[in-house]
């Protein structure tokens, strides 16, 4: 309910509902349980304009995350890892404007899967990647990401990845005059 919430709501209402459950669960859930919540609070707070909470929450879910799996994670918490965390944190600093710390932390995302990253996932990283190289002022390192993530997508069938990837295409056609754009426009037409 809370990432709905912040999604298409009030971010403040998500941060509200994720530290009811943080409240509710605290001496009950294990480490990557709490390292989800402390995660899904950080981004809450990052789309309320609240760095110095979500940097709270985000080092919460880093030194849970850092605890390690637990023989009674909830199934669920399965996609709870180092590299969701990192993946996560970026997301949080393109929230507030901190293009610089979001491209580390997708990096260190990337390097945190050590190969495992799915085609999808790592299409989604790449195009927010891209977002952030975008935000720089960029454009051929945006282009380089954002086609890297179209390429990954070659034979996956996912709406968020393609949401995300048509995303990246429609702010850089904003910028139609660059040679790299322009390439990268055509290419993925």
């Amino acid at each position: 309910m809370a990432i709905q919430t912040y999604t298409k709501g009030d971010p403040r209402q998500a941060a509200s509902l994720v530290q009811v459950a943080i409240d509710s669960v605290h001496h009950d859930a294990t480490p990557r349980l709490q390292a989800a919540l402390h995660a899904r609070l950080a981004r809450a707070l990052a789309k309320a304009a609240d760095g110095p909470g979500s940097a709270r929450a985000l080092l919460a879910a880093q030194h849970a995350i850092d605890c390690g799996p637990h023989d009674d994670d909830p199934p669920w918490t399965y996609w709870v890892t180092p590299g969701e965390i990192h993946m996560l944190a970026a997301s949080c600093a393109l929230d507030l404007a901190e293009p610089h710390r979001a491209i580390d932390h997708f990096h260190d995302a990337v390097t945190a899967y050590d190969g495992t990253l799915s085609p999808r996932d790592h299409a989604i990283f790449l195009a927010r990647s891209a977002d952030a190289h975008l935000a720089l002022g960029d454009l051929d390192a945006a282009c380089a990401d954002a086609t890297a993530a179209v390429d990954r997508l070659h034979g996956v069938d996912s709406d968020r990845s393609t949401a995300t990837v048509a995303d990246i295409r429609r702010k850089l056609a904003r910028h139609h005059n660059s040679l790299a754009v322009r390439d990268f426009l055509t290419r993925t037409a």
